[in-house]
């Protein structure tokens, strides 16, 4: 399981925050940048760089973390409506679709939300 070292990347940084805010564990914050735990603890104990791919992956998470900042005052509310059925989702929970790799498409969702752009 990864562990939080006290020296921290951007990167580390995201994935604490997926945690916290998302209540994401390290096993799904893995999957939903593609990759294993081993790695991501890699990551996080400082041993191993995550490679481009990763850090855009990576990237698509902080911007759906910023997304939800913007959108809800309240980290409860945030992962309520993460864990909510939605129907422009078709019933998927944003959630699921995070699990899944698709951060960037939950993100863009909220900033249309906050932009006033129906979805």
């Amino acid at each position: 399981m990864a562990t939080k070292r006290p020296g921290t990347t951007p990167q580390i940084q995201t994935i604490e925050a997926a945690r916290e805010r998302l209540g994401l564990g390290y096993g799904e914050i893995a999957a939903a940048i593609h990759t294993q735990e081993r790695t991501l603890d890699q990551w996080m104990k400082g041993g191993a760089t995550p490679p481009p791919i990763f850090l855009d992956r990576l990237n698509g998470m902080a911007k759906l973390l910023r997304e939800l900042e913007r959108t809800f005052a309240d980290a409860d509310d945030a992962r309520a409506w993460l864990r909510a059925p939605n129907p422009s989702l078709g019933q998927a929970t944003p959630r699921e679709l995070v699990a899944a790799g698709e951060m960037e498409r939950v993100a863009d969702m909220l900033y249309a939300l906050n932009a006033g752009i129906p979805t």
